[in-house]
Parts: C-alpha cells; sequence; structure tokens
C-alpha cells in the first residue's frame, strides 16, 4: 500500500529503505572509504603487529596497550579488541570481550572485533555471540584473509541501509513516533535517489529535542549521506 504525506500538496509517494536497495551497490562504490582513510583501534597489552595492517593499506592504526576510556575510541572506524589480559580489572572472567561489549554499546555504528591466539571455552564463545560484538578472529590470521576481513567491515561500516536501520532504533529509543521516523526515512532516501541534499528537512523533524542529541542521534546518518553527495556531486 502506497503511504502518502497529507501536508504535502503535491501528495509525493513516502520513500523506504526498499527504494533503496536496488542502488546500494552503486552507493557503496562511491561511499567506500579508502583504506588510509579508515581508522582502526587495537586494544592489545602484548602488541600487535601493526605493520601489517600498515602494509595493505591502513595508515591511521594506533595500538592501547590497556583500555583506560571509553572516549578513547570515539574517532575510530574499527576497533580490534585482544581477549586475553585487556580489562581484567573490569571483568576478570570475559575480559576483552566485556571491554568490547561496552565499546560497541557505547557506539553501535562501529566495527567492533575481537581476536585471541588462545582457544576459549564454551562459556567464553557463547558471551561473544550474545555481545553484539561484529566478528571474532584468530590473531594469527593470515595477511590475505585479514585483508578480506577489512574490506568486508569497511562496506558494512558505509551501508546506507544498515546505518539508517540502526540510526531508526535510537530514535525510537529517543520517543520519535513512527510517523516522524518514517517522514525521516523519506527524506533520507530521497537525497540519495535524487543526489540532492534534504538533510535539513531531516533534522527539522527533530520530535522538540536538542540540537546536540538530534546530532548525536543522525550524525552517522548525515555523514555517510554528506560524503556520498560530495562524490556524487562534486566529484
Amino acid at each position: 500500500m502506497c503511504l502518502y504525506f497529507s501536508s504535502n500538496p503535491s501528495y509525493e509517494k513516502e520513500l523506504t529503505l526498499e527504494d533503496l536497495r536496488s542502488k546500494t551497490t552503486e552507493i557503496s562504490n562511491v561511499t567506500m572509504k579508502e583504506k588510509k582513510e579508515v581508522r582502526i583501534a587495537i586494544l592489545d597489552d602484548m602488541g600487535f603487529d601493526r605493520e601489517r595492517l600498515n602494509k595493505l593499506g591502513f595508515k591511521d592504526v594506533r595500538l592501547f596497550e590497556k583500555f583506560e576510556d571509553l572516549s578513547d575510541f570515539e574517532g575510530y572506524d574499527i576497533v580490534l579488541c585482544d581477549i586475553n589480559g585487556i580489562g581484567v580489572d573490569y571483568d576478570e572472567t570475559y575480559q576483552g570481550v566485556s571491554i568490547a561489549k561496552m565499546i560497541k554499546n557505547t557506539y553501535p555504528n562501529k566495527i567492533v572485533v575481537v581476536y585471541s591466539a588462545a582457544k576459549h571455552d564454551a562459556e567464553i564463545n557463547r558471551y561473544i555471540k550474545e555481545a553484539d560484538i561484529d566478528d571474532y578472529i584468530n590473531k594469527n590470521i593470515s595477511k590475505a584473509d585479514l585483508n578480506d576481513k577489512l574490506n568486508e567491515y569497511i562496506m558494512k561500516l558505509n551501508d546506507p541501509i544498515t546505518i539508517w536501520e540502526r540510526t531508526r532504533v535510537k530514535l525510537y529509543q529517543h520517543d520519535f513516533s513512527p510517523k516522524k521516523i518514517a517522514l525521516m526515512e523519506h527524506y533520507y532516501v530521497k537525497s540519495f535517489l535524487k543526489n540532492k541534499d534534504y538533510s535539513s528537512k531531516i533534522t527539522s523533524i527533530n520530535n522538540n529535542v536538542s540540537p546536540e542529541l538530534i546530532k548525536g542521534l543522525l550524525g552517522v546518518a548525515l555523514n555517510i549521506l554528506n560524503f556520498y553527495l560530495s562524490k556524487r556531486i562534486g566529484g
């Protein structure tokens, strides 16, 4: 069934993510960040061979030898977290998995991955699955497989559909009505389909919340939209 906006005199058809799916390949080709632009944080008390990542084209890689503050990871796209020895003071049982879970819960749009060179018991494996972490890899993964994994993560970071689905959840959690969220989604999708910036339309539907909160809720979605439009219109 087609939905229409009664406030719009042209009775424009309401657009949804389904209208965007046919264009995701094209959008991914445009919005795919170059590896040198991707920021990676590594949490590892025993060190990590950053040279492997540098040779794969990743230039912005920082190593943290211990966990101190969640805000340390705010500016990174991908977080790789060792399991053993990280966060023992916070959770002696699950260690790095518990820290990775906190990072993912705080920054749900980041890719958060745990790794280890050791095998873990069923309880740790169960906790990893339940923690909503993006992936678990072996610390000794081959360079080729690591490259494939990181390319997969970058694609996920820049998928406009996944990003909006996560944004929509956050909007519901802040009591935005389904009607307002649908209208935001309409202008989000329309911006991609028309190669035109409707972000001001999106942010104007603000449910009487502060500009800071709106920025926090919509920031990732608007960033990918603006990045796409800058490439399509400017490039």
